[in-house]
């Protein structure tokens, strides 16, 4: 297998964080998503509000867009970090901490973060029609709010992504695999992603 980490990419509203769960749990691994933002807030000592607040969002310091360039040189120029950029190394450091073990990790960034080899990486995508459909049932909101909020996060999650990544968010060339979970459903998207891994096994 190319990696016992699995991380996974996502729209808004293709169930990616519910594909993830049934996929570790059918793996026997941990599963992490706020569980890294609860252990950074134990373990490096933010704030919760503030780790909420920059979670999957892409870094509007100037001083921080000069001076950070990507997850490898966080480590410099301590004095002159911006809070934000502080965060996201702190959390950088804590994917890497919790892919010692196998596990699923959903967003954030963690394929850019990990090194090659260490990990497959899962892109879960679906058509504005079913994501909408999804968010309104999840929400219980109107069409139009649930289209709003799908644009709003998946325009974050991008450009968070490709902030730190030379990869395009949602690009199949990114990926190990790519899946539209409207077509097979929940359920059988986690079949077939069990399906592949066991393939990348032999």
């Amino acid at each position: 297998m190319k990696g016992k980490v699995i991380t996974i990419g996502r729209q808004y509203g293709s169930g990616g964080r519910e594909i993830g769960e049934k996929l570790a749990a059918k793996l026997g691994v941990p599963f992490h998503d706020k569980s890294i933002i609860e252990r950074i807030v134990k373990e490096k000592g933010y704030c919760s509000e503030v780790i909420e607040q920059f979670d999957e969002k892409k870094p509007q310091s100037l001083i921080f867009s000069l001076a950070m360039n990507s997850y490898g040189n966080w480590y410099a120029n301590d004095d002159y970090r911006p809070l934000q950029a502080s965060v996201l190394k702190a959390q950088a450091d804590v994917i890497k901490e919790l892919a010692k073990e196998p596990c699923v990790i959903i967003g954030r960034a963690a394929d850019s973060i990990l090194e090659s080899g260490q990990f497959t990486s899962v892109f879960i995508k679906a058509s504005d029609k079913n994501r909408i459909a999804r968010i309104m049932q999840r929400q219980n909101c109107s069409a139009k709010d649930a289209e709003k909020a799908m644009n709003a996060t998946d325009r974050d999650r991008a450009r968070f992504y490709q902030y730190y990544s030379d990869k395009k968010w949602g690009s199949a060339k990114t990926y190990d695999v790519t899946v539209d979970s409207g077509v097979l459903g929940i359920d059988k998207t986690v079949e077939l992603l069990m399906t592949f891994i066991k393939l990348l096994k032999e």
